[in-house]
């Protein structure tokens, strides 16, 4: 048998662990003060605007509800910050953007229009979102004669179709305020043009690019704000009855936008 001395500093170690587990529960926990003295500690659960919700550590680990008119003071804990889960930063997108387009001069000559936009994209990333876009050009004033030197046709009002895919890549997702999220795109579309009441139609295809800046202004909703080009080139054209082979037909659009994306959190 040992001495009472080493047997009491056996007990001593053997429970140090035990004696801090509530020491150190209490050392992160929220604690409330009461008007009459008395000291509640614990993690605050939730609060409204007459009662406070407050959880005790073990071993009791109950929950009670204190009057917050019998309340001093409130001592938070200044918890760590939840590390963001990886589907965070995934989830799908629709958006409608109305658009204004300025077109440069060449072949065709169109003035100013307005169209509409409608997306749909899945945010790969928090840095990419990859998805396919339509936009609609309803009513464009132009002028363009088109001959196979046979017949002369000359058209003044056009609808404008383009659909295609599209990135939006966001560099500054990691130090920019999480509510603005600065952005650049780029894509590839097929485009038409239909000259309004015709039955003959232009067919081609363009590049994309462009920048801007998206919004949060509630959790699923987000203002989306952008200005975008495209290079656009016509390689076909339906002439009456017969077809044919474009070369060096198109021009270039300058488009501003302001849109609408509802964000599937």
């Amino acid at each position: 048998m040992g001495s009472p001395i080493k047997r009491s500093r056996f007990a001593f170690l053997a429970l140090f662990p035990l004696l801090l587990s509530p020491l150190a529960s209490l050392s992160w926990a929220d604690q409330v003060l009461m008007k009459d003295g008395k000291i509640y500690t614990g993690r605050i659960m939730g609060e409204t605007s007459r009662s406070l919700l407050l959880r005790t550590p073990p071993p009791d680990s109950k929950s009670i509800f204190l009057n917050l008119r019998e309340i001093q003071t409130i001592v938070r804990e200044k918890h760590d910050p939840e590390k963001p889960s990886e589907e965070a930063g995934r989830y799908a997108t629709l958006e409608v953007t109305a658009l204004g387009t300025w077109h440069e001069r060449s072949v065709f000559r169109f003035s100013e229009t307005g169209g509409l936009g409608l997306a749909a994209g899945f945010r790969l990333h928090p840095s990419i979102e990859l998805g396919a876009g339509l936009e609609i050009g309803p009513s464009l004033a132009g002028n363009v004669s088109v001959g196979d030197g046979r017949t002369v046709r000359g058209y003044e009002a056009f609808s404008a179709y383009a659909g295609g895919f599209q990135a939006k890549f966001f560099p500054l997702y990691k130090v920019w305020d999480s509510r603005f999220e600065p952005y650049v795109m780029g894509g590839y579309r097929w485009n038409r043009l239909v000259p309004q009441g015709s039955g003959d139609h232009f067919g081609g295809s363009s590049w994309l690019a462009g920048m801007g800046t998206r919004w949060r202004w509630r959790r699923h909703l987000a203002w989306d704000f952008r200005a975008q080009v495209q290079d656009i080139s016509y390689q076909r054209v339906k002439f009456g009855a017969g077809q044919g082979d474009l070369s060096g037909v198109g021009y270039t659009s300058v488009s501003l936008g302001v849109g609408l994306a509802y964000l599937f959190l």
